[in-house]
Formats: structure tokens, C-alpha cells, sequence
């Protein structure tokens, strides 16, 4: 049986675990979000949304319905990292085409979040109809075969209403509908889930494509290189945390040479500088990366691991993961 939120009283100023009193009964799982995420959303984004909707329309937006759904998927993206593909103006890839949709609305934009689970869709629809109109619309089509109702809230703060197949445990999803004081415009936000084990909605398979690449950290030591091989590499993501007494650095990066050329470059340019390199340790029995460690050994301020292996959505790549702790007494950037 689906549960809905109390309606908040005021939107909270920074995304936090809602109580459990407020949490809808959707499940959720390895999607690559947090799992507050779509519950805080569920809760307090259709405000947001149509408010972004009339904004956008009214041409204060300065790219009209566009502009909002560049927001709207920076809200999403924001939540984390995650197999998360977005759709302006049409429903997700793989949507069930028998879900009952509101007659004459058009979808602002849509996402679908993929994971081994199964998959989750996030539909944001806009209509000039009121509220009370589209909530009874899906309160009867949502109690017709193969869907079912499990509950509904019709109040002052929150107009939403949870529904199944009795068919399939392993489907069911919430709608939400806001309307604006501020135009004409409702929004109608639309979570489903199917969380069949082998995904029985699949999606167009996105091919891997090697992004433009990020900086380094600042901070970052300079006598620890990236590689540069007969192609160039690329960072894909670099990130450092600031403890008591060390820094530690983290970054990956891939390139079209092997993770022996990898290995073999770093373990030379660190024996050249007079560094103790050695072999480091699989991760698991089924690891079959390389990887060193290294320090400098003489003045003890600076160590860490180096891990190649194929790239996991492409084998013509080498992801590389690069590891360091520098002490405080070191210097930044030395």
C-alpha cells in the first residue's frame, strides 16, 4: 500500500532525509542517486517545478519552456552520479506506452535512471487544467485494469495519489499535481518504477563517449604526473579531502594505452625520483588490474597507489585511478 508525505510546512532550505512520516512507499534502489533524492522531491519539487513552468512561459526565463527543463535537469543531476538520461519534451525511452496520461498535457521534460534493479521514470507534465480536474482524471483511470489505486490526498497542500499492478509487485508509482498562484500553468509530476530484476523495460544502450575533461585538484603535487602516452589522457573526475594532518587527492583518468605502459611510467618516473615503489594488492580475488604502491621515501610527506584495468563500458580504454595522501607539512602544490 502506497503512503504519501505530509505536506511539508515550509520547503526545507538544503535536501535532507525527509522523517520516516513523510517518505512515499516507492522503492528504490542502486539507481546512482541518494535515496533521499527522489522523496525530497516527490515532496517539495512540483512547487518549484510549476513555478519554473510559469516563469519559463511567461518569458521571464529568457528561453521559455527550454530554459526550465535545463533547470529542472540540473536538480536532477545534482542528486549524484548514476545512469541518469534525460528527455526534453517527450517521454523516457522505454515509458510503458498503457501508463494513462493527462489529455492535452505536454511533457516539460522526463528521466529515466537505469541500474540492474530495473528502472525508474521521473515525467514532468504541464496543463492549463486545475487540479482538482486532473486528480480526478487519474483517480479513475489509475482504478481501471491493469492499474490500481492505493491511495490519494486531496488538500490545500498536497494534491497526489499512489498507484500498482496488481499484476506486477514489482511496478507501482506516485503522482503529484501543483498549481501555481502565480499563472495559469498545473504541473503534474509522475515517479514509476519497475523494478524487475532484468530491467523489462530496457532503454537505447548510450554509447561511451570520453567527456572534455576536468582539472586537477588544486593542490595537487606537481611531481605527481598524469600520464602522457601516444595519446593524450584525460581526467574524468578529481576530487580531495582535508583531514588533521594530510590531504588526500583522488583521480581518474583513461587513455587508449595499455595499464602496462601505465605501470611501467609511473614505476619509473618514481624510482627516478628516488621514491619506494612497489606491487600493489588486488582488491579481490577476481581483480585483475595492476596497480603500485609508492612513497617518498626519504622525507616521508607523500604516499599512494596507482590502479589500471580496461575501462569498464569501453575495453579500447585504460581507466587508471590515482590515489595520494600529502601530508600538511608538505606544501601544497610541492
Amino acid at each position: 500500500m502506497s503512503e504519501f508525505p505530509s505536506a511539508p510546512a515550509e520547503t526545507p532550505s538544503a535536501p535532507v532525509e525527509p522523517p520516516d512520516s513523510t517518505v512515499p512507499a516507492v522503492r528504490r534502489s542502486t539507481t546512482g542517486l541518494p535515496p533521499w533524492l527522489p522523496y525530497f522531491l516527490l515532496a517539495v519539487a512540483p512547487a518549484l517545478i510549476v513555478g519554473l513552468i510559469v516563469y519559463a512561459t511567461a518569458g521571464g526565463g529568457g528561453g521559455g519552456s527550454s530554459a526550465a527543463a535545463a533547470v529542472i535537469d540540473g536538480l536532477f543531476r545534482s542528486g549524484g552520479s548514476g545512469d541518469i538520461q534525460s528527455f526534453k519534451g517527450e517521454e523516457p525511452a522505454g515509458f510503458p506506452k498503457d501508463m494513462p496520461t493527462y489529455p492535452g498535457s505536454k511533457v516539460l521534460v522526463s528521466f529515466l535512471i537505469q541500474s540492474g534493479d530495473g528502472a525508474s521514470y521521473f515525467v514532468i507534465y504541464e496543463t492549463s487544467d486545475d487540479v482538482e480536474k486532473v486528480l480526478s482524471f487519474f483517480q479513475e483511470k489509475f482504478d481501471e485494469d491493469p492499474w490500481q489505486v492505493e491511495g490519494a490526498i486531496n488538500s490545500e497542500e498536497l494534491n497526489a495519489l499512489g498507484f500498482s499492478r496488481p499484476d506486477d509487485a514489482d511496478v507501482q508509482g506516485n503522482i503529484t499535481i501543483t498549481k501555481s498562484d502565480l499563472g495559469p500553468k498545473t504541473a503534474i509530476y509522475v515517479s514509476f518504477d519497475d523494478l524487475t530484476p532484468s530491467g523489462s523495460t530496457p532503454a537505447a544502450d548510450k554509447p561511451f563517449a570520453l567527456g572534455l575533461g576536468h582539472a586537477l585538484p588544486p593542490g595537487f603535487p606537481s611531481d605527481v604526473p598524469i600520464y602522457t602516452g601516444k595519446e593524450k589522457s584525460t581526467v574524468t573526475s578529481a576530487s580531495f579531502a582535508r583531514g588533521a594532518g594530510s590531504t588526500r587527492y583522488e583521480v581518474a583518468f583513461v587513455t587508449k594505452n595499455s595499464d602496462v605502459d601505465v605501470i611501467d611510467f609511473y614505476r619509473n618516473e618514481f624510482q627516478k625520483r628516488g621514491w619506494s615503489v612497489s606491487d600493489g594488492q588486488p582488491l579481490s580475488a577476481r581483480d585483475f588490474s595492476l596497480s603500485i604502491d609508492f612513497q617518498d621515501s626519504a622525507r616521508q610527506q607523500l604516499q599512494g597507489s596507482i590502479r589500471a584495468d580496461a575501462h569498464p563500458d569501453d575495453a579500447a580504454y585504460t581507466l587508471v585511478v590515482l590515489q595520494v595522501d600529502v601530508s600538511a607539512t608538505r606544501g601544497r602544490g610541492n
